[in-house]
């Protein structure tokens, strides 16, 4: 799931949640209290820094990549990456079980699901929402456009 997917799954359970402590406040009369953590740790956690959110086409697999893209989107506006001289943000990918012998970046195929692309581990990530300057698109969208071609590459 990406991120705003997950806070709106965890916001439905944290209503079941709610309503369960409140039946058992009247039926029990009572609450079992846990201490919270309060450590630097938790409180001064560190978010991301934008160096963080770049993909390195060269040294990340398809599955670091493909987590990556899931946490950044839409907190942080999806992973990025360039194509040519634009910064591409990546909003949806889907991790593929096929290998490619294409160098980590290259565009190995365009389909009406997405851009297929080559990772470092020769796995392949299947692009499929993207933004650019232009706005958002589709990937496949994206590559028609902007006559995107297979063997292209993402930097």
């Amino acid at each position: 799931d990406t991120y705003g997917c997950h806070v709106k799954k965890l916001s439905y359970s944290i209503a079941a949640a709610g309503l369960e402590v409140l039946r058992r406040l009247r039926e029990e009369k009572r609450l079992c209290f846990e201490p919270q953590d309060i450590s630097e740790e938790y409180i001064n956690a560190k978010r991301p820094e934008e160096r963080n959110l770049w993909i390195d086409w060269k040294a990340d697999d398809a599955a670091k990549i493909s987590n990556l893209v899931r946490a950044s989107n839409p907190y942080y506006l999806g992973a990025r990456t360039r194509f040519e001289d634009q910064c591409i943000q990546i909003f949806s990918a889907e991790l593929l079980s096929e290998k490619s012998t294409e160098p980590p970046g290259v565009i190995v195929s365009i389909s009406n699901q997405g851009i297929d692309t080559a990772c470092a581990d020769s796995r392949l990530l299947r692009i499929r929402v993207l933004n650019c300057e232009q706005g958002v698109y589709p990937a496949d969208e994206w590559a028609r456009i902007f006559k995107i071609l297979a063997k292209d590459r993402f930097l």
